[in-house]
């Protein structure tokens, strides 16, 4: 089985972050969160992701700022 795809989903919404987190069950992929943009744009440095899913409206640092 080929290495799993890492997602980083940057997402505020605990509802939202709980469905995607459990359409990537069983798909071979490595999802990784972040509540703040913040701590997204560390992960993307650090994580390095095949696929950024981002909310635009968080607080403090916006989706557009990432």
């Amino acid at each position: 089985m080929p290495f799993p795809k890492t997602i980083l989903m940057i997402e505020d919404d605990a509802p939202t972050r709980e469905v995607v987190r459990m359409a990537c069950v069983g798909q071979n992929l490595n999802l990784i969160e972040a509540e703040t943009g913040e701590k997204g744009m560390e992960l993307i440095e650090k994580s390095e992701p095949d696929l950024v899913i981002l909310d635009l409206n968080l607080p403090g640092v916006s989706g557009m700022d990432v």
